[in-house]
């Protein structure tokens, strides 16, 4: 059994449980969970969700059966097609699976660069990161307000994924596009492996794939930028052996080209109402207010009132605490109710009734105690209001 043609059968294989997960979930469920307990001895609970990350428990479990499924499955598959020694199958196989990487990649790439370019991925830092004491940033916090902090940067990493996605969908710049995106991925796997991101699993996959590619053009590569040797055009198409083989498979290269447009276009329109929808449930009184003046100090360091009403209290102790908050603009009162997960306490409540003042608000307690509030805007911050500078006399770096 040729060990080059079982490698290919098997990452393909490996690569369609891996982008087809959801459609085995069903089979593959009773599997991870007993193999969490019975053969990995997992104690504690998980689910599948994740609840937004995708390098929880599920996803590492589900990788190792979708690796060992793979390296079985690979054995009666490459045995069978070896039966038939007919070189053109290999070739067919391992078009498709070429074919299959790119429009993965491609639609990855366009889907992440595309909400980059936009500010969907990483918005306008928000007032409760300006808030926050820098060494109590996580280290994924930390990577995500310097993306924030830059929209034009944002973009331009957008754009190389972007280009590197479109450049993947035309057979003549298959070799730019995959050269591209090895560079853009191998620094994305890094900034999720330093920064403790929690996309280590798919972004690994994602440049497996691209090297994958790269390797398949490793030859071309090497006589061009080492050998400084002539480069033959490359032969991108193949032939099934008959005009109707040959016209379906256009037609299955046409919906995937559909699928990936309309894939595109929806998580575009998804992400865009999201970001509108944001834009436009901020509370009454959003914006940052640190206290100035307190009567019988009163703990509050400052309040914060951000989007969907939500609102965060930290106090002189350096405790910050997120609440849900209800304005009423008629009675001039506030109540925040803390946002907990843990249903065994009772969350805790803050009562107030405001005025507005010139400078910001004035917080009455349920005790009687004023709280002096002064109004910061973003321009308020260093960080946000520092500013471009082209001469710099001496570094400002604080």
């Amino acid at each position: 059994m040729p060990l080059k043609k079982y490698l290919l059968h098997f990452l393909f294989i490996y690569f369609i449980f891996h982008l087809f997960s959801f459609l085995f979930a069903l089979v593959l469920n009773p599997l991870v969970f007993w193999s969490a307990k019975n053969l990995f001895h997992i104690g504690y609970a998980f689910e599948a969700n994740g609840s937004g990350s995708g390098d929880n428990t599920y996803a590492y479990i589900t990788t190792f059966w979708n690796l060992c499924l793979s390296l079985i499955l690979a054995l009666p598959v490459t045995m069978q097609l070896s039966q038939l020694n007919n070189k053109n199958t290999y070739t067919t196989i391992r078009y498709l699976f070429q074919v299959t990487l790119r429009l993965y990649l491609a639609f990855y790439m366009l889907v992440y660069g595309f909400s980059k370019v936009f500010p969907f991925q990483f918005p306008p830092i928000l007032y409760f990161r300006l808030a926050q004491p820098y060494g109590e940033s996580s280290p994924m916090g930390l990577a995500w307000t310097f993306m924030q902090f830059s929209p034009y940067y944002t973009a331009f990493t957008g754009l190389a994924e972007v280009l590197g996605g479109l450049l993947l969908l035309n057979r003549k710049t298959i070799t730019l596009g995959t050269v591209i995106l090895t560079g853009v991925l191998t620094n994305i796997v890094m900034m999720n492996l330093c920064y403790d991101i929690p996309v280590k699993i798919s972004s690994i996959h994602m440049l497996l794939a691209a090297l994958i590619l790269l390797y398949y053009e490793r030859v071309r590569l090497i006589r061009f930028f080492i050998l400084d040797k002539a480069v033959t055009q490359k032969e991108h198409t193949i032939y099934l052996g008959d005009a109707r083989s040959e016209k379906v498979l256009q037609y299955i290269k046409t919906g995937f080209k559909l699928l990936l447009s309309v894939g595109i276009f929806s998580a575009f329109l998804i992400a865009y109402l999201k970001m509108h929808n944001q834009d436009s449930s901020n509370p009454p009184l959003y914006g940052f207010y640190e206290v100035t003046d307190s009567e019988n100090n009163s703990g509050y360091l400052h309040f914060v009132f951000e989007t969907r009403d939500a609102a965060g209290i930290r106090y002189t102790n350096n405790r910050e605490m997120k609440f849900t908050s209800t304005i009423d603009t008629v009675a001039k009162s506030i109540v925040l109710r803390e946002i907990t997960d843990n249903d065994k306490t009772v969350p805790k409540t803050e009562y107030f009734r405001y005025e507005k003042t010139k400078d910001g608000l004035l917080f009455h307690t349920a005790d009687s105690v004023k709280i002096q509030l002064k109004h910061k805007t973003k321009a308020d911050f260093l960080l946000t209001g520092r500013g471009f500078h082209w001469i710099n006399e001496e570094p400002f770096n604080r």
